[in-house]
């Protein structure tokens, strides 16, 4: 989804999904390589990405949601998460970020895929 679209409803793919400069009215979900957010994106849902499929987020962009990623790597750069990080610790990388309803920043602990 690029330019300036808007979505209603969910994005739920069996490949690599990419919201550039867009808003989806729904959550995300992948099984793909690749779940990437960027350019100021809003996704007012849960972005989750099934095991070995990897999550970048930048670019000023916010989930109204949780960020779930299992067995993948979760990147965030610059970036609003209003819900929770669920991702296994060494797989979590963030940069610039206000995650949680306490509004922390990448001093964050992410939580356990498995209490998703």
């Amino acid at each position: 989804i690029y330019g300036s679209s808007t979505l209603v409803g969910n994005i739920d793919a069996d490949g690599d999904v990419d919201v550039d400069s867009s808003v989806v009215a729904g959550g995300v979900e992948s099984s793909g390589n690749d779940i990437t957010v960027t350019g100021g994106s809003d996704i007012y849902g849960d972005v989750v990405a099934q095991s070995g499929t990897n999550i970048d987020i930048d670019g000023g962009s916010v989930v109204y949601g949780d960020v779930v990623g299992y067995d993948g790597d979760v990147d965030l750069d610059s970036v609003t998460v209003t819900g929770h990080v669920y991702a296994d610790s060494g797989d979590f990388v963030c940069n610039n970020v206000t995650v949680g309803p306490s509004e922390d920043g990448c001093g964050y602990s992410p939580r356990d895929p498995g209490d998703y």
